[in-house]
């Protein structure tokens, strides 16, 4: 028995006062589908957690709807598994330990707040739930986007900071780094916009099994050489012309790379499409013209001289 059941809780609709004329919140479901599914033997217990913590949310944020992205079950991911990137794609995921329940309640969630006045579940087959928040947002600018993934940080809207609970928008999609450390004093580069794409594009994402650049004018490219190396950037056009000059230095496809990490504004978006918005010079125009054809060629090539 949960403690939910031991106290009798059934409905969480009405722990919370949800204001009639607020924002609308884009909201990532798939980390909140764990921890509803942790440790719980009962899908509707799970299922009430659940709301619980999506209504918590628009609680805290001061929003009256809420748009949840699940990534379901057999999602294509926009074909990044195919990609021929260094690493295999979330490849690091596999053989972990799930709760039982996690697929059972991210099946039945579309069904449990079909009827919700305020909550709605959106999936897709073909694009993963960061995509599906990215490309929302791109409809909705005004909405407010709130994900502990910091992939999400590349959105240039409002955007719900977590640790100093408030609202944090740019003023132009390229954004800003950020130097940060853990607790033991790790540095970590994070950012807002697409200068922190460009960023991972260098130090990769650990997160998602994303090499990113194999070497960096020969050496090995963490994230404290990303933010060296870009921070001092103050264009798009020139960080997105030093990336792609440092892959062509390293005789490496961008593309891959690029795929695996860009998030989709459109469902027809392409990391190439956002290269070219961003004034190429003619030797990058040329590299990104000459690869443009080899991006799913092939399966996985494993790097062997990382």
């Amino acid at each position: 028995m949960s403690i939910l059941d031991k106290f009798g809780v059934q409905k969480c609709t009405s722990l919370f006062e949800i204001p009639e004329q607020g924002q609308h919140l884009i909201l990532d479901g798939d980390g909140l589908a764990y921890t509803a599914a942790a440790g719980v033997a009962k899908l509707d217990t799970a299922l009430r957690r659940y709301e619980q913590q999506v209504l918590s949310w628009l609680f805290l944020t001061k929003c009256s709807t809420v748009s949840v992205h699940i990534t379901p079950r057999d999602c294509a991911k926009a074909n990044r598994g195919k990609l021929q990137t260094v690493m295999p794609y979330q490849a690091n995921r596999q053989g972990k330990i799930k709760p039982a329940l996690l697929e059972p309640l991210r099946d039945a969630l579309f069904e449990h707040f079909s009827m919700h006045p305020q909550i709605t579940i959106f999936r897709s087959w073909d694009y993963e739930a960061d995509d599906g928040m990215i490309i929302e947002h791109f409809l909705n600018k005004e909405a407010l986007l709130w994900s502990p993934d910091k992939d999400l940080r590349v959105t240039p809207y409002p955007f719900w900071e977590e640790k100093q609970c408030k609202v944090s928008a740019l003023a132009d999609r390229f954004g800003f780094l950020r130097e940060e450390y853990t607790e033991s004093g790790t540095f970590k580069c994070t950012g807002r916009g697409t200068k922190f794409f460009l960023a991972q594009m260098l130090m990769g994402d650990t997160a998602d099994n994303v090499k990113g650049i194999t070497k960096y004018k020969g050496k090995l490219c963490g994230a404290k050489l990303a933010f060296n190396v870009l921070n001092e950037c103050t264009t798009e056009h020139e960080a997105v012309n030093l990336v792609l000059d440092a892959y062509a230095w390293n005789c490496q496809n961008p593309l891959p790379e690029a795929y695996a990490l860009w998030l989709l504004r459109t469902p027809d978006d392409t990391a190439i499409k956002y290269f070219e918005s961003c004034g190429l010079t003619r030797s990058n125009r040329e590299q990104l013209e000459f690869y443009k054809d080899k991006i799913y060629e092939a399966l996985y090539e494993t790097g062997a001289d990382l």
